[in-house]
């Protein structure tokens, strides 16, 4: 068995040398064994890549798929990399899961220790309950949370209040607009 796992872990890495896929290592409050500890995420570096290799080629398609909601995430995930190519400040991208199995898809760790945690929803309507990953991140790490966000299909920014924390559910669309030069 241990040679099966040595196997899987050097494609996994050549995977990430070609830059198909990208690791993403679990939060957890001692940096130092962010690395080291836990099972990391892997998210597909280019989503359309993946829609092709699993044959998918319209958006019905993609929207009844039984994996939409892991696709959207890796998008999401990939454009917080993005996103942190021009920021002017360094940030780690992580993922939460506590011994609950309580999730967060994503944990942005700004420069200066703050928290933001994102959640993923391939659906166009959210609920108290899609919040509960981030109620329990907010549990772990306190006044660190600086933001909780669920970005979901829908159209309307909306507030939740949720264990006396605000978080917010954004549209996925949001990530989509384009920004023009106002020249």
């Amino acid at each position: 068995m241990a040679q099966n796992d040595q196997v899987v872990r050097s494609y996994i890495e050549a995977l990430e040398w070609m830059f198909i896929i990208k690791r993403i290592s679990p939060f957890v409050k001692n940096s130092a064994k962010r690395e080291t500890g836990g099972m990391p995420k892997l998210h597909m570096v280019d989503t359309g890549l993946a829609c092709h290799l699993l044959g998918i080629k319209t958006a019905r398609q993609l929207a009844t798929s039984a994996i939409f909601g892991n696709l959207l995430e890796s998008f999401i995930v990939m454009e917080c990399f993005k996103h942190m190519g021009w920021a002017e400040e360094e940030v780690g991208v992580y993922h939460f899961r506590d011994t609950s199995k309580n999730e967060v898809d994503i944990v942005l760790e700004r420069s200066g220790g703050k928290l933001i945690g994102i959640e993923i929803k391939a659906s166009a309507s959210v609920g108290e309950a899609d919040f509960k990953g981030l109620a329990q991140l907010a549990a772990f790490v306190g006044d660190r949370l600086e933001a909780g966000l669920v970005f979901y299909s829908g159209e309307r920014v909306l507030p939740f209040r949720v264990t006396g924390r605000q978080f917010f559910a954004v549209p996925i669309s949001l990530l989509l607009v384009e920004v023009v030069n106002a020249d």
